[in-house]
């Protein structure tokens, strides 16, 4: 039986595979069939890096590098996304000045004034004042790229549904390698913790 369950976070993507042969103990795998299974995998995640990156340029305006990489382990593969969180410099924003507010626009189409901002010049960080008063103050960030790629649902939807496609297109191919091995298609998608 062949079972490829995807599932995926906010940090990243993962994709596990489980062949076996009739007659075999549930959970082993033939090792003629691994190295089939290995490269569909391989070849999925691979073909998924551009589309994460479109698609995470498309929904916001980061200017940074997104930079999804692919490792694979024994029968599983895992695309990652991660990143530490991005200064509002890195989105689309216009500066504060005497007489206007500070814009920013992460989300394309949705962007907005941010009252009581300023430069730290010394830090290069953008922070806002909460109240009229000087303190408290809050520095001024956008989501990661994990963030970006993966808790938001449209673009994380559309991940997956790339990455079953590939799948999908793969398995004649797969089925006709391995013969004699019966196998299923099943996938979980888990989006920022809950199933989708």
């Amino acid at each position: 039986m062949r079972l490829i369950d995807i599932m995926m976070s906010g940090l990243g993507l993962q994709i596990k595979g489980d062949m076996y042969a009739k007659g075999e103990r549930r959970g082993r795998m033939s090792s003629s069939l691994r190295p089939a299974l290995n490269d569909v995998i391989r070849k999925v995640l691979t073909r998924a890096k551009p589309q994460v990156r479109s698609l995470v340029k498309t929904r916001y305006t980061y200017k940074g590098a997104v930079s999804p990489k692919v490792r694979i382990t024994g029968s599983s593969g895992t695309l990652t996304v991660s990143g530490r969180r991005n200064r509002i410099q890195r989105f689309q924003y216009k500066r504060p000045s005497k007489k206007r507010q500070m814009y920013a626009e992460v989300v394309r189409g949705q962007g907005g004034t941010i009252p009581r901002a300023w430069l730290w010049r010394g830090r290069g960080t953008y922070y806002r004042r909460l109240t009229e008063a000087r303190r408290p103050i809050k520095s001024i960030y956008g989501p990661s790229v994990g963030e970006m790629a993966g808790k938001e649902p449209e673009v994380a939807t559309r991940i997956i549904d790339h990455i079953t496609q590939g799948i999908n297109e793969e398995m004649p191919r797969l089925a006709e390698m391995i013969g004699g091995h019966i196998g299923t298609l099943m996938t979980e998608q888990f989006i920022g913790g809950s199933m989708v």
